[in-house]
């Protein structure tokens, strides 16, 4: 058993540093850059919602805020990655311990291992985004409940952690209404003390929204927002199952490779496991732990059916909670498996070896998944950042919509993603792109290698193809005519 639980321990730390490696070299998706810039906008004094466009709860930006005090240039972008590691280290301890807690068993170890190891969606775990530490703070938060019911501290600071969870991404809610169903449920007189730590914490935020000066335009942002933001999808259709097919970019190779079978075997394995904890939840403790049971099999559940039926974009980062239900289930699986093996000597032999195949499968699978992703680098990033930052004066406005200007004061109100397509549904709506050029006599604008300035109003387009021009060969920056 120890070479097992050493072999476990050793082939999980290689696995979180290939997620280290490769999260400091890895090209920068767009989303990390405008969080990064809202984040910067932050520090500058801008606030929220009503100096800038934003439609997420603001805690990842409290949370990306102190990373300006100690970084600046280019060296922000790797700092920021190696948070977003730090973050995902830490969620794969919280899951091993959530794990611990259910079954009180070295099978626990288990659950990082294969969290460390999924290929989808491992990029989105090295990312410098809110789903990852939203998801922690809600583990933490379950943790709390689960492992200190009987007790009204631990029920209220998972009162706490699951309302910070909603303050660094809404959908996060729906975890802190589960959770309050269960203290409901199981432990009646524990509610108040969730309440009160729920309450509190929201109480602390809504405090804040009145300092901002305009409540309203907060609470549309939060709420509203976000849904006429979506409306987009129906012209953008994903299904759920589409990143399942073969995908050189998550499986490192195209067709049938072998991370793309090892990963589906473990999804399969996982939401199988799942699947029965949900239906028959007194496999393990008696009546006294069913509602445990139902619990954690019920926030599964309800992360697939989100991915399934609520999320208008299926994109991977609304896989990251079910990847982590699928880690806990597969070392569940192992659990059940060890029990059945453990009592009879020839079993434990068989389970030995069977496991160390396992691993074994694991760890070629990773390495042909992820080495050809450390030729996908960041140079270009660097170099495109650098450039900026030698080309557009320091303090200048500049109407940015990837987020990549990072430093530089925004020209208009919303930056930082292709705001153009979802104007038509805003129930309060933007001002013109044109005007605000026009009247602030800004001179920058950065539209990225997507070319996001084609997103804009055709008025909007008319106005910038007559007032500037491409600064670059690639035509990434467009500067005012004249300059």
């Amino acid at each position: 058993m120890r070479i097992i639980l050493l072999a476990t321990i050793g082939v999980t730390l290689v696995f979180l540093l290939g997620h280290g490696n490769i999260g400091m070299v890895r090209y920068f998706d767009a989303d990390e850059f405008a969080y990064l810039h809202w984040a910067h906008d932050v520090v500058r004094g801008q606030r929220p919602y009503v100096d800038f466009f934003f439609y997420a709860t603001p805690g990842f930006l409290w949370i990306l805020a102190p990373l300006y005090w100690i970084a600046s240039g280019t060296s922000v972008l790797l700092w920021a990655r190696f948070v977003a590691f730090l973050i995902f280290v830490l969620l794969c301890i919280t899951t091993g311990y959530l794990a611990y807690l259910l079954r009180k068993n070295w099978t626990a170890l288990v659950a990082p291992l294969v969290l460390a190891f999924l290929p989808l969606p491992f990029d989105k775990f090295l990312e410098v985004r809110p789903d990852n530490l939203a998801l922690l703070l809600a583990m933490i938060g379950i943790i709390c409940v689960i492992k200190k019911t009987r007790s009204r501290a631990g029920v209220f600071w998972s009162g706490v952690f699951m309302a910070a969870s909603a303050l660094v991404i809404q959908k996060s809610i729906v975890f802190a209404a589960v959770t309050a169903l269960f203290v409901v449920v199981s432990k009646r007189k524990m509610v108040i003390p969730y309440a009160v730590g729920f309450g509190l914490t929201i109480l602390l935020f809504l405090f804040w929204a009145l300092t901002t000066g305009d409540f309203g335009q907060v609470l549309y942002s939060i709420v509203l927002l976000p849904w006429e933001v979506s409306k987009i999808s129906q012209f953008f259709i994903m299904m759920p199952d589409l990143f399942f097919y073969p995908n050189g970019i998550f499986y490192g190779a195209d067709g049938y490779s072998f991370g793309l079978l090892t990963n589906h075997a473990v999804w399969i394995i996982g939401l199988v496991v799942g699947s029965v904890r949900l239906v028959i939840p007194f496999l393990y403790g008696g009546r006294e732990r069913v509602w445990e049971e139902v619990y954690v099999a019920g926030l599964f559940f309800l992360s697939v059916v989100s991915y399934i039926y609520l999320y208008p974009f299926k994109h991977t980062q609304y896989l990251i909670p079910v990847a982590v239900c699928i880690a806990l289930y597969v070392a569940d699986g192992v659990y059940l498996v060890w029990m059945w093996a453990r009592e009879v000597p020839g079993r434990r032999f068989l389970f030995g070896i069977i496991y160390t195949f396992c691993l074994i499968v694991l760890v070629k699978a990773f390495y042909e998944t992820n080495v050809p992703k450390a030729a996908w680098t960041n140079t270009g990033d660097f170099v495109t950042l650098k450039r900026i930052l030698a080309t557009i004066p320091k303090g200048s406005p500049v109407l940015d919509l990837t987020g990549s200007t990072i430093f530089y004061p925004n020209a208009f109100y919303a930056c930082c993603f292709p705001f153009g397509q979802s104007a038509p549904y805003f129930s309060r709506p933007l001002p013109s792109v044109a005007e605000s050029l026009e009247n602030s006599q800004t001179n920058y604008i950065f539209g990225g290698m997507l070319e996001r300035v084609t997103t804009l109003y055709p008025q909007d387009q008319a106005y910038i193809a007559e007032h500037f021009h491409p600064w670059t060969y690639d035509n990434q920056l467009l500067v005012r005519n004249g300059l």
